[in-house]
């Protein structure tokens, strides 16, 4: 739901909501490390997984993105905002049911998204 651009019956984001999806994903990986720490106190087998902290959130950020692109045909915080991507051979029409992305586009999304 977009609460700035509902008032005014428009249901495209703002320009503000566009931003604020794009920081959404770069919230995750203080609580991530943070996670990390507080599983390592407790549990010391992960004391030895808080260097690949990075290793780490590459993995968790590329299967969730996966399974968002898959699912939803959108990334994690375009499904925050009730966002989707379309193909451009679904048309330029509106259409209510869910079309799969190809995976090119899955694959080329991935690149852009988790590794770039």
């Amino acid at each position: 739901m977009f609460f700035t651009s509902a008032i005014n019956g428009d249901l495209r984001p703002s320009f503000f909501e566009m931003y604020a999806q794009e920081k959404l994903i770069l919230a995750l990986r203080p609580a991530m490390s943070f996670a990390l720490e507080v599983l390592a106190v407790r549990q010391p087998l992960f004391f030895k997984l808080i260097p690949y902290s990075d290793e780490c959130f590459l993995l968790l950020h590329f299967s969730m993105e996966w399974n968002s692109l898959v699912r939803s045909s959108g990334s994690i915080s375009e499904g925050f905002y009730s966002l989707r991507r379309d193909s451009a051979k679904s048309g330029f029409e509106a259409s209510s049911e869910l079309v799969a992305l190809p995976r090119k586009s899955i694959a080329t999304s991935l690149l852009c998204n988790v590794i770039i």
